[in-house]
């Protein structure tokens, strides 16, 4: 995200996006800052409206998701509500100047790092190659940390909830959201628009989806149809050949 101004709330660094559609830079709608507008602007495939705000900072319009984008989309909260908070003598428990956020480089792609928890009967399990799978904690307190120490987002996957055909624990989602502002995908048993349903509801931002993307191919347009391609994940699982291929 980069603002056309630096005397507002909005700074340069890299925020969450879930949406497939923008306004483009340059566009009719936003192609000044008359009545008293500023933009800050992205860049995928073309430069586009980020966000737009308003009276110091008092109205503010963003089309990425502020409580999904880390440090810099608690800080930006934390600016924005610092505004009233002022004016009714409160004092917010993490100035959001202290929230150190990295800045864009220009021209280059962002790294995103994003663990996995490999969930089994509610508990994080790891093994090598799915065989001799151990004990390594829960997995809401496993997420809490991996988004304390700046994962960019979190996956979850349920690797017993496809061989012992049943769905995904709701439980263990709705918890791990309890825990994390970030985004977090979710797979394991999605065979249905309905699994899909009960996952987002339970919390998750994007599904996951493996097995019954080969048993049924079809199933990723009725996805994407129902719920938008920018929240359904494909996971491959990739094993080399004795050939080398």
């Amino acid at each position: 995200v980069e603002p056309s101004r630096s005397d507002g709330l909005l700074e340069p660094g890299w925020a969450y996006f879930t949406n497939s559609y923008a306004i483009r830079e340059g566009e009719s709608l936003f192609h000044s800052t008359q009545d008293g507008w500023t933009f800050a602007y992205a860049n995928h495939g073309c430069s586009f409206v980020a966000a737009a705000e308003k009276f110091q900072g008092r109205v503010l319009a963003a089309q990425f998701h502020p409580e999904l984008s880390g440090v810099y989309g608690q800080r930006l909260l934390g600016k924005w509500l610092s505004i009233a908070l002022h004016s009714s003598g409160a004092i917010l428990t993490a100035p959001p100047e202290q929230l150190k956020v990295s800045k864009p480089a220009s021209g280059k792609v962002c790294r995103r790092v994003i663990p996995c928890l490999d969930c089994r009967d509610g508990r994080v399990v790891k093994g090598v190659k799915f065989q001799n799978l151990r004990d390594c904690g829960d997995p809401a307190e496993v997420a809490a940390v991996y988004a304390r120490q700046g994962a960019d987002e979190l996956c979850m996957l349920d690797v017993s909830a496809t061989p012992e055909g049943r769905a995904t624990c709701l439980e263990t989602i709705a918890k791990i959201r309890q825990q994390i502002g970030i985004a977090l995908t979710v797979g394991g048993g999605v065979r249905s628009v309905e699994d899909a349903q009960r996952l987002l509801e339970a919390g998750a931002d994007k599904v996951g989806v493996n097995s019954a993307a080969v048993k049924d191919p079809q199933l990723l347009a009725r996805l994407a149809a129902k719920f938008g391609r920018q929240c359904i994940v494909i996971a491959i699982d990739a094993k080399r050949k004795q050939q080398g291929s």
